[in-house]
């Protein structure tokens, strides 16, 4: 039978070589998020930095820096048994560090997909509402499991271990397997919505993209919060959180992508090369022409069209090489330039199209520089359309044209 000596000097050893297993794990997921963000970096100034700040951005860089600091801190606390850098007192105070920051960035995450979902279902407050209750009860089981956590205890006098929380089994798995009810709504909704379009027989790049990588975003997150499910049912308190850098790492790194993949231009149609009938989608992108699509009105409406991948953009400008109009064809959008005022420059930009967005430019607009009145504006738009044979003319109007409208003595001129 072995000596209390023995066992100690046993329990030294192992507790020795876990911890070292975690911090060479812990150090080479760093190393691999360094990787990523420096690889990344040129793509996220063009994609992020050089473009109009919007909520998914933010999200974005929240989720990116925050990784990064979040990464650097766990390296501090997990490093502990080589660099003594973090005494026991001190490991008292922050030892939570590392869960609450594993929870924000969860967070982070999850809205990213969230958003995606939301705006695949076009905007729907009952997804939103379905998503968020989901998101409350998952922050409510995480914040209850953080009030219950406590510092990992040395197993043995002098063993130094990394500084990690840790508490109830029960609640330790909760923590990492509510994830994946959040993870499987998502992905089961864009799964249902992807085979609602190849019904259709609907097929598009960014339909293609959102499928790939929500498949590719769901099978590596559930796969890695499974894995740190299993390690705290079977392992013990030193081994329990080996994992939590992989899956940090790979939440960061594939939302982030998410956003990227999406911002990045796609071609749409299919190839023009021999072959191209093999390859070719079982339904061409229909085309639609926004008029005046760089000014206010035309500028969103033709990033929503883009935004939905469903639709080919042609967008109608005085100014193609205008800042808008050069971030448009950046991502993917063919920018034309056209007069307003000329049916044959109206008849050569609708050519092809299946529908046209039609906007007229008011005289009170501080670009106007028409000799036609709004009236006829519409008129040789709506004829250049009819004669360009396009099937869905959408026409521009305003909400209220009263008496008082602007001053210009009711609905007479819209007539």
């Amino acid at each position: 039978m072995s000596s209390p000596s023995a066992e100690a000097a046993a329990a030294l050893a192992q507790a020795q070589k876990e911890g070292q297993a975690v911090i060479l794990w812990t150090v080479g997921m760093f190393c691999i998020f360094g990787w990523d963000y420096f690889m990344n970096l040129p793509k996220e100034i063009k994609y992020i930095w050089k473009r109009q700040i919007t909520f998914p951005s933010i999200l974005y860089i929240a989720n990116r820096y925050y990784g990064l600091l979040q990464f650097a801190v766990c390296i501090w606390l997990l490093t502990t048994p080589i660099t003594n850098a973090v005494s026991v007192d001190t490991c008292n105070r922050i030892f939570r560090w590392q869960p609450v920051g594993a929870l924000i960035s969860t967070l982070l995450s999850q809205l990213i997909m969230g958003h995606r979902v939301f705006a695949l279902y076009g905007q729907s407050f009952a997804i939103i509402g379905i998503l968020g209750v989901v998101m409350a009860a998952e922050f409510a089981v995480h914040a209850y499991t953080l009030t219950n956590v406590f510092p990992a205890q040395s197993p043995a006098p002098g063993v130094v271990i990394p500084c990690i929380a840790i508490g109830p089994t029960n609640w330790l798995v909760a923590f990492w397997a509510i994830p994946l009810l959040f993870d499987s709504i998502t992905f089961t909704l864009t799964l249902y919505k992807s085979i609602q379009h190849w019904r259709n027989e609907v097929k598009s790049a960014t339909l293609s993209l959102l499928f790939r990588d929500g498949l590719v975003y769901f099978a590596a997150i559930f796969s890695m919060n499974l894995i740190n499910v299993v390690l705290f049912v079977t392992q013990d308190e030193t081994l329990q959180a080996i994992n939590l850098p992989a899956t940090l790492m790979l939440n960061i790194i594939m939302s982030c992508r998410l956003i990227l993949n999406l911002r990045k231009p796609r071609n749409i149609l299919p190839s023009n090369n021999s072959d191209s009938s093999k390859r070719a989608p079982l339904w061409k992108a229909p085309q639609v022409v926004v008029v005046t699509g760089t000014g206010a009105q035309g500028r969103a409406v033709s990033q929503a069209f883009h935004n939905s991948g469903l639709w080919q953009v042609r967008v109608l400008t005085r100014n193609p090489d205008g800042k808008v109009a050069t971030d448009f064809k950046s991502r993917g959008m063919e920018v034309v330039k056209a007069n307003f005022e000329d049916k044959a420059s109206l008849l050569r930009a609708f050519e092809g199209a299946y529908a046209v967005f039609s906007v007229t430019i008011p005289p009170w607009h501080k670009n106007y520089t028409n000799t036609l009145e709004e009236c006829d504006q519409g008129k040789l738009q709506a004829d250049a359309a009819k004669e360009s044979n396009v099937q869905l003319f959408l026409f521009s109007t305003l909400p209220y044209v009263g008496p008082d409208y602007m001053g210009m003595g009711g609905v007479e001129l819209y007539d």
